[in-house]
């Protein structure tokens, strides 16, 4: 995969298989998370919530940890019985427990694949594909799009890559860093401009990462200029 593919691939698929540097566990999760914001506005079954929430929160440093996995297990043995009641409930349930069932990073990449296809439907389902599949055909398009957008916010331009220089961290206090831990902690994705503002003020002249702080987004957690200010992979 060259640049050119990487900034202009619409195949979601295409962007995971032949991008190596993207095997990140932590930020294909975050990129499985997002995915998963897309939709909560819909009908989702509280087990659906209570495990992208409790994976979402738990994630940094800890999805390694045996206290993690037999939380994990505890929960969704709590809600597995009832959820198999749920209209439509057996595809959002393999949709959400992939997220939580890989091994290595190349099993993560195919998760990933897998759960941005079952969000895709989750998002469409209401669609009566039967009688009008061309509407849903592009229905699930756009959302592939949109996450091919969250795809490309969390890894930003591979080929691209920018060294941080610690001036910037420890410009007037640390603020740099703080705006960058607020919008990770917070979500507070509306703080980006500011924190484009300071880092030029902090002696940064990365246009790449300048404009994506200034640009329309996406943001998500995870963001790649976020992430490489607060020393996260």
């Amino acid at each position: 995969m060259t640049e050119a593919d990487w900034l202009s691939c619409e195949r979601l698929n295409d962007l995971l298989n032949d991008f190596p540097a993207a095997r990140s566990r932590r930020k294909l999760h975050l990129f499985s998370c997002e995915c998963f914001q897309r939709v909560w506005h819909l009908p989702l079954h509280h087990f659906t919530r209570q495990c992208v929430e409790f994976f979402a929160a738990n994630l940094d440093g800890q999805v390694e940890s045996d206290a993690f996995w037999t939380a994990w297990e505890r929960l969704e043995r709590a809600c597995f019985d009832e959820f198999l009641e749920f209209e439509s409930g057996v595809d959002e349930h393999d949709a959400v427990r992939d997220l939580f069932s890989y091994v290595d990073p190349i099993a993560c990449l195919n998760v990933a694949m897998n759960l941005a296809d079952g969000v895709a439907y989750v998002a469409t389902r209401d669609l009566k594909v039967g009688e009008f599949p061309e509407v849903w055909e592009r229905a699930a398009s756009a959302e592939k799009r949109c996450q091919i957008a969250l795809l490309r916010d969390i890894f930003g331009d591979p080929f691209r890559p920018v060294a941080v220089d610690p001036a910037w961290l420890a410009w007037n206090g640390g603020t740099v860093v703080a705006l960058g831990r607020t919008i990770y902690e917070d979500r507070r994705f509306e703080l980006m401009p500011i924190l484009g503002d300071a880092l030029q003020d902090a002696g940064c002249h990365d246009e790449d990462m300048l404009t994506h702080c200034r640009g329309d987004g996406p943001h998500v957690r995870g963001c790649w200029v976020v992430d490489l200010l607060l020393g996260k992979e």
